[in-house]
């Protein structure tokens, strides 16, 4: 009797696990694109930078690219009560510091917060905050559709 009990306990464990997993997949997986507009340089040139993230059950990846920038930021995601914290693990070649020297982000620091209210994906901005950001929160990314979804 104890031992049909624990199977079933561990099975159920099991099922939670892979639900809440699952739950994981269809509600943050996917790729999401905030392109911060800083201006026009003085020669004339559009200064924007993209930020990128990609998350996936296995896979956090923020990688920042345009005017003067180039990082690709490994993370962590983790849900939260009210979104998706994503937090900094390291930067692409294992280093703790940007290419530029100019910034160190510790382990584990939460970079942003994405959460939903309504129809917007909305965004705190917490241990990195992009130069055009006005403003602790607010309509950043949005979510790039996906060619197999």
């Amino acid at each position: 009797m104890f031992i049909v009990t624990a199977l079933r306990a561990s099975t159920y464990i099991f099922v939670l696990v892979y639900l809440a997993g699952c739950q994981f997949e269809d509600v943050w997986t996917g790729s999401y694109l905030y392109e911060d507009e800083l201006g026009v340089s003085v020669a004339g040139t559009s200064m924007i930078v993209d930020y990128q993230l990609t998350i996936g059950v296995s896979v956090c990846l923020l990688e920042i690219n345009g005017y003067q920038t180039e990082e690709h930021i490994l993370c962590f995601s983790r849900i939260s009560r009210n979104g998706l914290d994503v937090q900094f693990k390291s930067y692409s070649d294992d280093g703790m510091t940007s290419i530029l020297a100019v910034e160190k982000i510790g382990v584990g620091e939460v970079l942003f917060r994405l959460y939903k209210n309504g129809k917007d994906l909305r965004t705190i901005w917490a241990g990195l905050k992009p130069g055009g950001v006005q403003g602790e929160s607010g309509v950043y990314f949005s979510r790039l559709v996906n060619a197999d979804r």
